[in-house]
């Protein structure tokens, strides 16, 4: 995705219209450090999807809200 204006705000719009469609979210790598997978995970939550996590150790993980709100905050407050 861009992260340019119009085009950034176009593609977001665009993820979250297929999001709204999905059973579930899956993130995957380093998501945590990405600007736009914070805005999908915070929009998934608002609309109450399922959120799983590819893990390191190569399992699939759900995620609890509170434990995604927890690791984004510290993440985000470096």
């Amino acid at each position: 995705y861009s992260d340019q204006g119009v085009e950034r705000k176009r593609d977001m719009k665009d993820c979250k219209n297929l999001l709204s469609r999905c059973d579930a979210v899956l993130m995957t790598g380093d998501w945590i450090k990405s600007k736009g997978c914070l805005e999908e995970v915070e929009f998934a939550m608002f609309i109450n999807k399922k959120i799983y996590e590819y893990t390191l150790n190569h399992r699939f993980r759900k995620c609890d809200y509170s434990e995604l709100i927890t690791r984004i905050n510290k993440f985000l407050h470096k």
